[in-house]
């Protein structure tokens, strides 16, 4: 029933005729290059924490349930409820924190979430059981704003590159496919998925260095 669904929706789609989107940029003669974005290194420093954050996210969503069987002994259902916890606080996340951009940088904001996870990662890590359990779905709250962020520094100030930047960062997505594997494997060789978030704590350090860095690099050259 999902498939056709999912089927007629794409048909609908397929068949509906929408309005041409232009950019700023398309009216001049200068689409935007490849070779240019090696001139914006802000860019791959964003496609690069963009990757270790979705690879953490998703590796921090896929264990879950593994994890709280391991350690708590609840049964499967009730340890799904702690997946659904984890979107539950991803969307107060989102909500809560474009609410507090009123008042705060993004980027900085960011940063701040990045470490408190890197701590919730640890409490998980070192205290595996219904304390690490909530401590990751807690987690969840905190990656809200990280993708939109990142895409946005990222993109900033590429011109007509806009577009293939963008592409880009979107590609980062594959780190969903990299991190959970290796979640996976420190699983298996250490016996403790306790042991496996030690992969998705490594890709929001990342994600804190690169708040940080950016935050200090635009501060500078507001300065100068």
């Amino acid at each position: 029933m999902l498939g056709r669904l999912v089927l007629l929706l794409a048909v609908a789609i397929g068949r509906t005729i929408f309005p041409p989107i232009h950019s700023e940029h398309e009216d001049s003669e200068d689409r935007g290059h490849f070779t240019d974005l090696f001139h914006y290194p802000q860019l791959w420093l964003a496609v690069t924490a963009q990757f270790f954050y979705v690879g953490a996210q998703v590796s921090t969503w896929s264990a879950c349930i593994f994890y709280m069987k391991q350690y708590t002994g609840v049964g499967e259902r009730r340890a799904a409820l702690f997946l659904t916890g984890h979107l539950v606080a991803l969307s107060l996340g989102r909500i809560i924190s474009t609410w507090l951009m009123r008042w705060f940088r993004p980027i900085l904001m960011m940063g701040v979430y990045a470490l408190l996870n890197v701590v919730l990662m640890l409490v998980g890590i070192l205290h595996p059981g219904m304390v690490g359990g909530y401590a990751l779905v807690a987690t969840s709250f905190f990656m809200s704003i990280m993708y939109p962020t990142i895409f946005a520094t990222g993109v900033m100030d590429l011109g007509p590159n806009t577009k293939l930047g963008g592409s880009l960062i979107v590609m980062a997505l594959a780190g969903a496919a990299v991190m959970p594997p290796a979640l996976g494997y420190v699983a298996r060789q250490t016996g403790s998925y306790a042991a496996g978030y030690l992969v998705p704590l490594s890709g929001f350090v990342v994600v804190a260095i690169y708040a940080f860095y950016d935050s200090a690099t635009n501060e500078g050259e507001k300065v100068g």
